[in-house]
């Protein structure tokens, strides 16, 4: 996932500033002009078991359309390649096409409670073209508040580096929404390519080469030169002794 900016807004409502952040795990703080008096937590959603890594909002946009939360999302991580799948509004499962082959379905069947399950699951429909399962992407889930509570808005739930294996095809979240009342406006789905997580501890650097072995490096460690390498060098300086020498005879 790529690393969030930090940055500083405040939106003056009447006498009041509002300062608003957000992300928890990384202590962020993101453009959040026209925002609700709520803060997320990142408890009120989860995926197969885990909460989000981070979250964004509560805001309370002039618009909700499609356009609008999208750029909402790239902005909470300060990038532009978030696409926009589809929302479910009516608790009929919808599905959308990632990357022209990653078939993506979401399904949530307790939309107007404030909280409930919901269901994800992929499928890969051209195992010939790439991409293909196993696949890691990043996820970001919208909530946004029903009539009940207006000015609840919409908040946004981050998973970063999900895969989606090849077997099993599908798995389960939960959502308990702080706000109060609420009911569920509906449940929007981004989706962008994620990274594969290093297999080299944490603190190390990641140097293997793919279709090699592991080489992890640690940065405070000066590397010790290969054997080849500082045969060449020490041959090197025996040439370059020899020379000096002959020239010397030669004088």
């Amino acid at each position: 996932m790529k690393l969030l900016s930090t940055k500083h807004i405040t939106n003056t409502i009447g006498a009041a500033a509002i300062l608003c952040s957000y992300n928890l795990q990384a202590a962020m703080i993101i453009d959040n002009t026209g925002a609700g008096p709520t803060i997320c937590n990142t408890s009120e959603v989860s995926l197969s078991g885990s909460n989000a890594d981070y979250c964004s909002g509560y805001f309370t946009p002039t618009s909700y359309s499609d356009s609008t939360q999208t750029d909402l999302v790239n902005d909470s991580t300060d990038g532009a390649d978030w696409d926009y799948m589809y929302r479910v509004e009516d608790g009929i499962p919808d599905t959308e096409t990632f990357m022209s082959d990653i078939e993506l379905t979401l399904e949530n069947d307790d939309v107007g409670q404030s909280d409930g399950t919901w269901t994800f699951s992929w499928m890969d429909n051209d195992v010939l073209t790439d991409p293909n399962l196993p696949l890691y992407v990043d996820l970001a889930f919208g909530f946004k508040a029903g009539s009940k509570n207006q000015d609840a808005g919409v908040a946004y739930f981050f998973f970063d580096d999900f895969l989606l294996t090849d077997d099993p095809f599908e798995t389960s979240g939960s959502f308990s929404l702080q706000v109060d009342p609420i009911a569920l406006s509906h449940e929007s789905l981004f989706v962008r390519l994620g990274d594969e997580p290093s297999a080299c501890p944490p603190g190390t650097i990641d140097r293997t080469i793919p279709g090699g072995p592991l080489v992890c490096e640690d940065p405070d460690v000066t590397p010790i030169p290969e054997p080849a390498p500082l045969f060449l060098i020490s041959t090197g300086i025996i040439g370059f002794w020899v020379n000096r020498k002959n020239l010397r005879k030669s004088k």
